[in-house]
């Protein structure tokens, strides 16, 4: 049977993720520690050519100090210290392209981030988790994209994508099953746990119905008491009363609809905020609550100013 080629490939998307910057910088470590055991053999393959390179002149040294030391016992003249300067700096320069070379290799286990911050400015940068996590510490984050390991590494790839408008995405693939598939569940258990469980606000199957009810409900406070006022002064014009209130249920319509664009522009699907800060999300959800129950209130308050009124009229 012929050996076959098989990857393995986890994907995940998460509609909205909040977190503080030590909860994003968790991730990123993640994203290193899955890279870390990955690093030994990489740096063992990138320097093997230097270091063969390097075996001759090493070899040849040793055999030439060998021969000078010999002569010198025998009180015999030899000129070797010009071939064993020559032979001492090929050697140097071949051991130094082995530390490049070990040095770039070991970049592997590093992180590569691209992101696009406020008024579209790109920039990319490379660095240990810790090292990104200060980096992006404080900026309006547009969109950004995460990938371990740095540069080229055949058959391994984790790469996270995220945006203001887009959520958390997180991609794990590689040759090893074993190593994707442990990578992507180490991943993914540490995003679910910063999903809030106010995600709702960003679905407009939730926040249109919210919004229209909350903004027809004002809507019809300010109609009824305009109704009840035109028609205790005795100027009740009742197509006009409608032309009003067919005006109105347009406005709380369109207004919804309003309503529902500007909260997704205002609760971003991906955000970082400081420890012990609090996210857009919890700030709207609080407002909406208290102006929904000012609302609600104003119309109880309202039935039951109207029962007072009709009640002391009949009186």
């Amino acid at each position: 049977m012929p050996s076959l080629d098989e990857s393995v490939t986890k994907t995940k998307q998460w509609p909205i993720w909040v977190g503080t910057d030590a909860d994003f910088r968790r991730l990123l470590r993640l994203m290193e520690k899955a890279v870390e055991p990955l690093v030994p053999a990489h740096v063992e393959r990138e320097t093997e050519h230097p270091r063969n390179m390097a075996q001759y002149p090493s070899d040849r040294l040793k055999a030439l100090e060998i021969k000078a030391k010999m002569a010198a016992e025998k009180g015999q003249p030899a000129h070797y210290d010009e071939e064993i300067a020559k032979v001492k700096a090929e050697l140097e320069s071949r051991l130094a392209a082995i530390e490049t070379a070990e040095a770039k290799a070991r970049r592997i286990g590093l992180i590569d981030l691209s992101l696009t911050v406020k008024d579209d400015d790109r920039r990319k940068v490379t660095g240990t988790a810790d090292e990104l996590s200060e980096y992006l510490d404080g900026r309006h984050i547009q969109e950004l994209e995460i990938t371990a390991p740095s540069g080229y590494l055949l058959g391994y790839t984790i790469t996270a994508r995220a945006g203001r408008d887009s959520g958390l995405y997180v991609r794990v693939s590689s040759k090893d099953a074993t190593w994707a598939l442990s990578a992507a569940s180490e991943i993914e258990a540490e995003a679910n746990r910063h999903v809030p469980a106010w995600r709702i606000l960003r679905s407009a199957y939730v926040l249109f119905p919210l919004y229209l009810v909350a903004i027809g409900s004002l809507v019809y406070f300010i109609f009824d008491e305009i109704a009840r006022r035109t028609t205790a002064s005795g100027k009740f014009d009742e197509p006009l009363i409608s032309i009003v209130y067919v005006a109105f249920l347009v406005i709380s319509f369109f207004g919804a609809g309003a309503a529902v664009d500007w909260t997704k522009k205002y609760v971003p699907a991906f955000e970082v905020v400081h420890s012990g800060g609090r996210s857009r999300g919890k700030a709207l959800l609080g407002f909406i609550g208290s102006a929904v129950a000012a609302v609600v209130l104003g119309i109880v308050g309202n039935g039951i100013s109207n029962a007072i009124f009709s009640s002391g009229a009949g009186g």
